[in-house]
C-alpha cells in the first residue's frame, strides 16, 4: 500500500547515501559554511519558545548561523519571545535579525532571502516545528547532491511514507534547505501566490536548472501546529481552499499528472461520502416509498445503484482519510 501512495506523491526509489552525504560533520574551526535560517511566524506564542529552544541546541557553530525572524504583527506574545531570544543570544550567533512585516508567507520568505548576505545556504523552519539537534548536519550533507533538501515532519499520530531519502518533484518548507546557487538563478518566491509558494519555487528550480529535490524522512521532525489537516474538517477545508488553488495552478502551468487526477478523485470521494452520509436515510426512504407506491422497476434499479455506489464512495473516502495519517511533504 505504501508503494501506491508513494507513486501518487511522486516519491522515487530511495537514494543510496555515502557516509559523506548522510551527515555533515561541523569543523568548528571557522571553515564551516555560513547558513541563514529564516523563520516566518504569526501568533505562535503557544509553541515558539519550544521551537527556539530546539533551534538553539542545533549541533552547528552558532557564529556561522544568521537567524532571521519575520513576524506578521502577531497579536499575542510571539514577537516578545523573539526579541527576548535575540537579546539573550545575539553575541553567540553571526547575526540575529527580528523584523515585523505585514504580508503573506512568500513576502516573509523573500525578506529572509534579501538578508542572506553571502550565506551558502538558506534554511527555512516553520515556527511550529521542533527540529532535531542534527537537522543542519543532515541538510548540509544532502545538499552535496540536492539543490533543495527538506526534512519531513509529522504530528504525533502521523507516519512517513518512507524511512529513507528520496527524490521528489517538490517539498514543503517546514524545514528545508536551499543552496545559494539555486536561489541566485531561480530568484524570489512569487508573492502573488496565496498558497503553494514552495511548490511553485520547486517547479521553477526544477524546470530552469534541473535542480534535484530531496526529502529526508529518516527521522521526521515534530510538528506542534494546531492545524486540522488530519481531521475531517481539515480535509474538507483543504479540499475547498488549497486544492482549488492548486488545481488552477496545475491547469495554468499544464502540470497535470496521473497523481494529480487520482488525488482529486480521492478528495471528491471524501466529499461525496460525507454528503451521502447525510442523505442516505432520506434518499433510501424516498426510493422505498416510490417502489411501494408504483412498483416501478427503474426505481428498484435506482435503489440498487445507490446501495452499490455508497460503499464504493465510503471505501474511497477511507483511503483519502489515510492521507491525514501520513506525512508526505
Amino acid at each position: 500500500m505504501n508503494r501506491f501512495f508513494a507513486w501518487i506523491f511522486g516519491v522515487k526509489p530511495p537514494i543510496v547515501l555515502s557516509e559523506d552525504h548522510a551527515l555533515y560533520t561541523p569543523k568548528y574551526n571557522g571553515d564551516d559554511p555560513l547558513i541563514t535560517i529564516g523563520m516566518p511566524t504569526f501568533n505562535r506564542a503557544y509553541c515558539i519558545e519550544s521551537c527556539l529552544n530546539a533551534l538553539y541546541h542545533a549541533e552547528y557553530p552558532k557564529n556561522h548561523l544568521r537567524l532571521i525572524f519575520v513576524d506578521a504583527y502577531s497579536t499575542d506574545k510571539t514577537y516578545e519571545y523573539l526579541l527576548n531570544f535575540a537579546i539573550q543570544h545575539k553575541h553567540e550567533y553571526e547575526q540575529i535579525i527580528t523584523l515585523q512585516q505585514h504580508g503573506n508567507i512568500p513576502t516573509a520568505r523573500n525578506i529572509c532571502l534579501n538578508h542572506r548576505g553571502n550565506s551558502e545556504y538558506v534554511v527555512y523552519i516553520d515556527s511550529d516545528i521542533i527540529v532535531n539537534p542534527d537537522f543542519l548536519k543532515r541538510l548540509i550533507g544532502l545538499a552535496k547532491i540536492g539543490g533543495i533538501v527538506g526534512i519531513s515532519y509529522a504530528y504525533k499520530d502521523q507516519h512517513p511514507l518512507t524511512t529513507s531519502v528520496t527524490e521528489r518533484d517538490e517539498v514543503g518548507t517546514g524545514c528545508t534547505l536551499f543552496r545559494a546557487d539555486i536561489i541566485e538563478k531561480t530568484g524570489l518566491f512569487d508573492v502573488n501566490l496565496p498558497f503553494a509558494e514552495d511548490t511553485d519555487y520547486c517547479f521553477r528550480a526544477k524546470k530552469l536548472l534541473g535542480c534535484k529535490i530531496l526529502q529526508d524522512e529518516r527521522i521526521p521532525l515534530l510538528h506542534l501546529g494546531k492545524g486540522r489537516w488530519g481531521s475531517l474538517r481539515g480535509r474538507l477545508e483543504r479540499t475547498f481552499k488549497y486544492r482549488r488553488f492548486y488545481s488552477k495552478y496545475v491547469f495554468k502551468t499544464r502540470r497535470l499528472s496521473m497523481r494529480t487526477i487520482i488525488y482529486s478523485i480521492l478528495d471528491f470521494s471524501l466529499m461525496a461520502t460525507v454528503l451521502n452520509a447525510w442523505l442516505i436515510i432520506p434518499v433510501v426512504a424516498y426510493f422505498l416509498v416510490e417502489v411501494f407506491k408504483t412498483k416501478n422497476l427503474l426505481t428498484a434499479i435506482g435503489i440498487l445503484a445507490n446501495a452499490l455506489i455508497i460503499p464504493f464512495l465510503i471505501t474511497l473516502g477511507a483511503i483519502e482519510s489515510l492521507f491525514g495519517r501520513m506525512q508526505v511533504g
